[in-house]
């Protein structure tokens, strides 16, 4: 057996998606490749055969790491190899970053015994709509139920919102801090064009924002997505769950049979979302970054 590291090379790229398949993995590894935050990628082979791959990327929410993701036959242990590479190339400027699934033991022993550090958990679960008494309207809240699209045409409340939602991710991302954004660029991703603008909704307290919780379309049929949750200083997260109450009816109405979350253990407002409603269980994807 003779285990070579070579630049990866586009030409490879058939042998690439055959490892993807034999490995169970998504296509994301693709995009990343032909991304321009693209920093370098390696290839793992066997004579000439690929059984691996490291990459690594940067984006430009979140400058302050390198994002990278190794994958490898498993029939072939190159994992601390390809990591090796990465570690010691010198176009990494920030702290290298990556996330496994809570299943993935091998990776998690490699990279805790390499100086990297659990910094969350992320769940990824789903909601039957059909296994559930679909709630009714809530009409004891003090609050004024508004639509994304109603809050949007009033451009005050927006800006409120903005720095609602800003403060909100800001603090739930302090290990790995977002860029300075102005509020245009936060607006922009609020209302991103998968943004479910009616499903989307706002808690307003005369001229305040008191919560909000998103919804986006998704590429898998009869799907809905929860986006960003949360409620601004003062409030109580436990109104948040009213708040997708009303998404679930919207869903309902929709004939849509599914609700999936993603929900970080650094976010208290989306934590109470996992565990007030009855999502199945879902195994945790662990993010990792190095530390010194």
């Amino acid at each position: 057996m003779s285990i070579s590291i070579k630049p990866y090379n586009t030409d490879h790229k058939g042998e690439l998606v055959k490892l993807l398949d034999f490995c169970h993995e998504d296509h994301t590894s693709l995009h990343i490749l032909n991304s321009p935050g693209l920093k370098f990628a390696y290839s793992a082979f066997n004579d000439q055969e690929l059984i691996g791959l490291a990459l690594a990327w940067t984006s430009s929410i979140h400058p302050n790491c390198t994002y990278f993701r190794i994958l490898s036959n498993p029939d072939y242990r190159v994992e601390e190899k390809l990591l090796s590479k990465l570690t010691n190339d010198d176009k990494v400027e920030a702290p290298l970053q990556t996330s496994v699934w809570e299943s993935q033991e091998h990776l998690r022993h490699l990279y805790e015994s390499h100086h990297f550090q659990e910094i969350r958990r992320t769940y990824l679960p789903t909601l039957k709509l059909s296994q559930l008494d679909v709630p009714g309207p809530t009409t004891h809240t003090p609050y004024v139920l508004k639509s994304l699209k109603d809050l949007s045409l009033d451009e005050e409340k927006l800006n409120r919102l903005v720095t609602v939602v800003k403060n909100n991710y800001e603090r739930t991302h302090l290990a790995n801090p977002v860029a300075k954004l102005d509020d245009d660029q936060w607006k922009q991703m609020i209302l991103a064009e998968d943004t479910t603008l009616d499903g989307s909704y706002i808690y307003v307290d005369r001229d305040n924002i008191a919560a909000y919780s998103f919804l986006h379309e998704s590429d898998e049929k009869g799907t809905y997505e929860l986006g960003w949750c949360g409620v601004a200083e003062g409030y109580s997260q436990d109104i948040i769950p009213t708040l997708i109450n009303h998404q679930i009816q919207y869903a309902v109405n929709r004939g849509v049979l599914h609700i999936v979350g993603e929900f970080d253990t650094t976010d208290d407002h989306a934590m109470e979302v996992f565990n007030h409603f009855p999502f199945n269980s879902s195994s945790g994807l662990i993010t990792y970054r190095e530390v010194d």
